[in-house]
């Protein structure tokens, strides 16, 4: 099975006739957003333009590379964590980045947004997530911004009052890079589990597309 799933993240084609639609997410989220299609790296061929909003048509890139958190957090986790109904996004970040729970809540957040409404406003109905994942965020189109500013003081939903979370936009599409060679390298070493309950024949339901 080892060789299989590692085909599974490595590879277009599974085994003959059979597609990885995590490969093809990554494939799509990367023209969506001007990086090496083989690499991931960089092309930088944006305008750089310091504290300019990010052109909001360009959302639907970032959208798809969280689709990709959402097939690793599904499918796979680290053989030493412990989930039963966690968000497929936030095992993800939690097991294959070095990111702060803070942060973790942060893109968390950005995604619900941008997945939910394609807006920039999460207002969790959760009081429990408030903490981490209220935020008003603003996309920032530079390659040079850290992936999080957060304000002095946390938004708490309020419109009227002005704290702004920055997410940058060349920093965030880095991070999410690092996830995908991260889960590649640790599963290498052996240290990821294969999560699906019902194992090789559901991941082929869902994350395979059969060609002939």
């Amino acid at each position: 099975m080892n060789d299989y799933l590692r085909n599974f993240i490595n590879k277009f084609e599974v085994e003959p006739n059979r597609l990885s639609s995590l490969k093809q997410a990554i494939k799509d989220a990367r023209y969506l957003t001007n990086r090496n299609l083989e690499t991931g790296g960089s092309e930088e061929t944006l305008v750089e333009r310091d504290q300019v909003i990010f052109n909001p048509y360009s959302f639907i890139g970032i959208v798809n590379y969280y689709l990709v958190l959402d097939i690793i957090g599904s499918v796979f986790c680290l053989k030493s964590s412990n989930y039963s109904n966690e968000n497929p996004i936030e095992i993800a970040l939690n097991d294959f980045t070095d990111l702060q729970p803070k942060e973790v809540g942060a893109i968390k957040a950005l995604r619900n947004c941008l997945a939910h409404s394609y807006s920039l406003i999460n207002i969790p109905t959760n009081p429990r997530k408030i903490e981490l994942e209220c935020h008003a965020f603003t996309i920032v189109n530079s390659y040079s911004a850290p992936l999080t500013k957060f304000p002095k003081k946390p938004w708490t939903g309020n419109y009227a009052k002005k704290e702004v979370t920055e997410i940058g936009y060349g920093s965030l599409v880095d991070q999410f890079e690092k996830t995908i060679t991260s889960l590649t390298l640790k599963f290498d070493n052996n240290q990821v589990e294969f999560r699906l309950e019902n194992g090789l024949a559901e991941l082929n339901k869902k994350y395979t597309v059969k060609t002939k």
